[in-house]
């Protein structure tokens, strides 16, 4: 038998007549799976060093978010503990303060001049009495204001309608209640005023008191938006809580909600009701949740407009049954399911 030389078994012939050695061929093969893991290995490890650092700066943007949060918390409290102090030292404490001497100085005198009043020359005289009578007038008329604001002020201490440190409505004045004190009551306003309510206003006022509610009962914060008929009412209210979910500061639990509170002659109108995780800032979530309302509508193409006509349209302004359910309301099962469900009582 021949003997064949191992030269022409590691090698078969190639189109083009190139001899090609089968044991390097399957080494090429093996370099470039190997060069192709190394690459692949190598780019996910790139796309895994990109994605940490993402990560990592979104991480350090929110906890840098988060502390300049808690900054300005500090800042306003402090602001709050300084005006408190200020306030404090300001107002006249005792009457040794308010007239230069102890109170017990005060007290003898009005002691000796009751007991010594009756051996006074002339005490007993109708000039004298008359004298009396109009000074105990004047005192009377004069201190009315006082007493009622004193009487006003026992009110709003005992029956326990603002404490300090909450977030309420003092009649037209809302804000940060400072103090409530004896003839009237400091409120610090979003705009860093400082108020003083006479005590008379939360006997004759409402009150609302935004802080006082906690736990499952929580209190909430309404806006209101009216469309016309034209536009689906599903599509309004999937656009009023997609802005509400798009809010930072609105509580996902509860839920937002909405209410259409009147059907108008030209226009509908919707309240959207939410609870909000800090109602000390109310009013700049409002301001931002009416941004948000604003960009949802224009993306969806839908105007924030409350029509009137001065005459009947020469079309019907209802809105075709294939059309109930557009982006981005969900589609309604059976095109009546949606509607049948009534609000939980106490949830108005």
């Amino acid at each position: 038998m021949p003997i064949i030389p191992s030269n022409i078994l590691d090698t078969h012939r190639m189109p083009g007549g190139v001899a090609v050695g089968v044991h390097d061929f399957r080494m090429a093969a093996r370099e470039a799976r190997e060069k192709a893991e190394v690459e692949c290995r190598e780019r996910e490890e790139q796309e895994r060093v990109v994605r940490q650092g993402r990560e990592r700066e979104q991480a350090e943007r929110a906890e840098q978010l988060r502390q300049g949060q808690e900054a300005e918390e500090r800042r306003r409290q402090e602001e709050m503990a300084v005006r408190k102090r200020e306030a404090r030292r300001r107002r006249p404490k005792t009457l040794k303060q308010i007239l230069g001497v102890p109170a017990v100085v005060v007290l003898v005198w009005i002691v000796g001049l009751v007991v010594a009043f009756p051996f006074i020359p002339g005490s007993g005289s109708a000039a004298f009495k008359g004298i009396g009578v109009m000074l105990g007038l004047m005192i009377s008329l004069g201190s009315s204001g006082v007493v009622n604001q004193v009487m006003s002020g026992f009110v709003a201490l005992y029956s326990g309608a603002v404490h300090s440190g909450e977030y309420a409505r003092v009649g037209d004045v809302e804000g940060t209640v400072a103090e409530v004190g004896f003839l009237a009551t400091k409120v610090l306003t979003p705009q860093n005023e400082y108020i003083t309510a006479p005590n008379s206003v939360l006997v004759s006022d409402n009150i609302i008191n935004y802080s006082r509610l906690q736990g499952e009962e929580l209190t909430m914060i309404s806006t209101a938006v009216t469309i016309g008929y034209d536009t689906p009412w599903r599509q309004v209210q999937a656009m009023l809580l997609l802005a509400a979910e798009r809010t930072p500061g609105i509580r996902k639990d509860p839920a937002p909600s909405i209410r259409q509170t009147a059907l108008s002659d030209f226009y509908i109108a919707y309240s959207l009701r939410f609870v909000p995780e800090d109602v000390k800032n109310k009013n700049a979530m409002l301001s931002a949740l009416h941004e948000r309302i604003l960009d949802t509508f224009n993306e969806f193409g839908v105007p924030i407009t409350s029509p009137n006509y001065v005459a009947n349209p020469p079309e019907a302004q209802i809105v075709p049954i294939e059309n109930w359910s557009p982006a981005p309301a969900k589609e309604a099962a059976g095109k009546e399911a949606d509607g049948n469900a009534l609000p939980e009582s106490g949830d108005d």
